[in-house]
């Protein structure tokens, strides 16, 4: 039975990378490679002592008449553990990232997501804030995405909403900035569309078939409800911390 199942795993995915298109294929690729890049720049000396101990020793074990597979073993051991040392340190400098960017936009930046949300709904003039939201997922997040120096995968579960229903609701506007400022969030156009790849595949796991780039796009109504919420936004603490401390300066 167990043989069965696995047989049948293995035929699926054997048929799914099969019909993988060129260009899938070639994105695939560059994920591996830009991971591996990514992950490699965090390899530090102990490690790379670590890797050349374990070397040393399987080329000992060779000249000494060794099995080659004991050799192979050996040297595989120690990329292995660089790796891992190398991906732990990316995951926790990442993570510390994230965490602080995290706090920033759900703690710190209430007042502009609600002003923000106002603009677009149509219920304030007032666009700085507005700029503020997008200037946030530019620098440093989408930089930070672009650069590797924070996980992809952190940034899409926590900010894809975010990222997607500001994005889209403000491109009028930022069409408009754009005839004074061309390159104005290009970088975060970029992270737009790598949220929306991550986002295009949980949903095609989920719903098992292929997901247009149409079907992720917020809907008029879906957009203004979630526009809403954030205009709804309760900031009276902060506002009576900053009022608070005012009193007392």
């Amino acid at each position: 039975m167990v043989d069965f199942l696995w047989t049948q795993r293995s035929d699926r995915a054997t048929s799914h990378f099969m019909n993988l298109s060129q260009e899938q294929f070639a994105q695939i690729c560059e994920q591996i490679f830009t991971t591996i890049k990514r992950i490699v720049r965090y390899v530090d000396w102990p490690g790379v002592m670590g890797l050349l101990g374990f070397l040393s020793l399987a080329l000992v074990s060779l000249s000494r008449g060794y099995p080659s597979y004991f050799v192979f073993t050996l040297s595989l051991i120690g990329l292995v553990l660089v790796w891992f040392a190398a991906r732990n340190s990316y995951n926790q400098k990442s993570t510390a990232l994230v965490d602080k960017y995290e706090e920033r936009f759900f703690e710190r930046m209430k007042i502009e997501r609600k002003s923000a949300a106002q603009y677009l709904l149509g219920e304030q003039t007032e666009s700085g804030e507005l700029e503020d939201i997008l200037d946030f997922f530019q620098t440093p997040i989408a930089e930070k995405i672009i650069s590797g120096e924070i996980d992809e995968r952190q940034i899409y579960s926590l900010f894809y909403h975010w990222i997607r229903l500001y994005w889209e609701a403000s491109q009028k506007y930022i069409e408009d900035y754009r005839k004074r400022e061309p390159a104005a969030w290009e970088s975060l156009k970029i992270l737009y569309e790598r949220m929306s790849t991550q986002e295009k595949a949980e949903v095609e796991r989920d719903l098992g078939r292929r997901c247009t780039d149409q079907e992720l796009v917020l809907t008029p109504a879906k957009s203004i409800k979630y526009l809403q919420q954030e205009a709804r936004l309760k900031t009276y603490l902060l506002v009576k911390m900053v009022s608070d401390s005012n009193k007392c300066a």
